[in-house]
């Protein structure tokens, strides 16, 4: 028997003594994320605000397999925001542009009401110009949905069946009453129990999985009144998607208790809080670098090469890198990375053909 052929579905429970401990931390840690966050520039939210929302949508398509590129991402985020001082990347991914544009209408507009209507907006946004049919629910023409995952191989991993298509009229009717009715839940247990509940029911023919989730980021920036987000529920379900799709498995061959996925859920926030304090701490790093470079007469290519080192550089700096990004001789480059290093900003590790310069704050 799954979940929903329950007599009394969906009347959920679970045991508040069980939850307490794991509640308790993930409510501290989420208060403590929110006091640092007060505590940036607007410029420095903005920036944490754009990283976070980068890796929650690259996260979000990878657990369903679809690969994003970050610059497209990033790009598209800094676009569609357009307060961000940030340089536009002139390639245009459809795929990045779709997701991010589904994502950002439930985070921004978090005090709209969820309907079947907005609904069926994110799928078709989601899919525009693709070979998937956007903006309805699924039908069970070619038989009755499964829930797969492809974690090993080719070969899916069928998780659960979902309930018959002929259902989802009133079974949607019932979740987005009750989404948008107020409650006396916390807003984190009103997340868990909407996305196990979204995807149990799996209302379209593929998107779910990222539409669920954000379904979880439409909640939380309607309890916290904020349309910027701080830390992604996507990066955490993605760095451990096998015991993701254990627990929901779980639960949908379980009983209506559903305290399992309440504790799964409610550690799997527990741990983007604690990563998005990496990622606020790293852009508080970054703001104290540039007032400081900001008080340093450094030239033309020195700060162009600060910029794209504290954006979206990858591997080690050498003088050679230096001097491919801003188009000078070796020597050039080295004399600036030495001027660099003199100046406080830089340090020089290694020497010979080993040597590499890093932040000296990395140092």
């Amino acid at each position: 028997m799954y979940i929903y052929e329950h007599p009394e579905w969906p009347a959920f429970s679970w045991d508040l003594e069980r939850i307490f401990i794991p509640f308790s931390n993930a409510v501290h840690l989420h208060g403590k994320l929110l006091g640092l966050m007060e505590t940036l520039t607007t410029e420095a939210q903005a920036e944490s605000d754009l990283l976070i929302q980068t890796e929650s949508i690259i996260a979000s398509s990878a657990i369903e397999g679809a690969v994003l590129d970050r610059r497209t991402v990033r790009s598209s985020l800094a676009r569609h925001l357009s307060s961000l001082p940030y340089v536009r990347d002139p390639t245009v991914d459809h795929r990045a542009e779709r997701a991010v544009s589904m994502n950002l209408e439930a985070t921004v507009h978090y005090d709209r009401p969820l309907t079947r209507e907005r609904l069926l907006m994110w799928h078709r946004t989601l899919f525009d110009g693709s070979s998937i049919k956007g903006g309805s629910f699924r039908s069970d023409v070619r038989g009755r949905m499964q829930v797969v995952s492809y974690n090993a191989g080719p070969t899916p991993l069928i998780h659960f069946e979902a309930p018959k298509a002929s259902t989802l009229d009133h079974e949607m009717d019932r979740f987005l009453s009750w989404v948008n009715r107020e409650k006396g839940e916390h807003p984190f247990i009103t997340a868990a129990i909407a996305h196990l509940w979204f995807l149990t029911l799996h209302p379209f023919e593929d998107g779910n999985g990222r539409i669920g989730r954000a379904v979880v980021d439409y909640l939380l920036a309607r309890s916290e009144r904020s349309q910027l987000r701080f830390y992604s529920p996507s990066s955490a379900i993605n760095r451990e998607k096998s015991s993701y799709y254990r627990a929901l498995e779980a639960t949908q061959k379980g009983s209506l208790d559903i305290t399992a996925w309440i504790l799964w859920f409610l550690n799997c926030l527990e741990r983007s809080f604690c990563s998005a304090q990496e990622t606020v701490a790293s852009v508080l790093r970054r703001e104290r670098f540039y007032r400081q470079a900001a008080t340093l007469p450094l030239s033309k290519n020195q700060l162009a090469l600060l910029a794209r080192y504290l954006d979206d550089f990858t591997g080690t700096l050498t003088s050679s890198k230096y001097a491919t990004i801003c188009k000078v001789s070796q020597d050039t480059a080295t004399r600036d990375l030495k001027d660099l290093c003199a100046k406080g900003l830089f340090t020089q590790v290694g020497a010979g053909r080993s040597t590499h310069y890093v932040l000296a704050s990395e140092e």
